[in-house]
């Protein structure tokens, strides 16, 4: 339903090749072995929390990400580039293929899912030390990272979601 909801505002709005939307999500279930599956598109983002650490579970559908990762490219000159050109998404009348991972789960685990107007404003490590802060009251972190990404602008969206095993 929200797949036909974009496609019909991106058309009535003659959006076609300007929008499209990212996606990022968790599925538990307890008959798959104690595995969580990610699914995404775009540059919406999953981590996970385990032992202090903060592990990206998802990587950029983007053609900036895509330079990265083939080593092709030096880091001044993919300094100025635009990070937003999204090679996955739901618009242009299209649904591209999305991508899905299977992890092993652990008690006291923490993912955590978000926006590029989260991960653009805030660094892994801020996200993980404010985890690391508040891990008594998960609440506490989305209000702090709300907190941080208005005080440093906010030019995008903003969607956190924090869950614990």
């Amino acid at each position: 339903k929200s797949r036909d909801n974009i496609k019909e505002f991106v058309k009535t709005n003659n959006l076609s090749s300007k929008m499209g939307a990212t996606l990022v999500g968790i599925y538990f279930d307890k008959n798959l072995n104690s595995k969580i599956t990610t699914f995404h598109l775009g540059d919406s983002r999953a981590y996970l929390v385990r032992l202090g650490e903060i592990i990206p579970l998802t990587i950029d559908h983007s053609i900036y990400e895509e330079m990265r990762r083939s080593g092709n490219y030096l880091a001044e000159d993919l300094k100025n580039m635009n990070r937003h050109i999204i090679t996955k998404a739901i618009g242009n009348f299209k649904f591209d293929e999305v991508e899905v991972n299977f992890y092993d789960i652990k008690k006291n685990d923490i993912y955590i899912l978000c926006s590029d107007g989260v991960s653009d404003l805030c660094a892994d490590d801020e996200i993980l030390s404010l985890v690391l802060a508040n891990c008594e009251n998960l609440d506490e972190v989305c209000v702090k990272v709300k907190e941080l990404v208005y005080k440093r602008g906010a030019v995008d969206n903003l969607s956190f979601v924090i869950v614990e095993i």
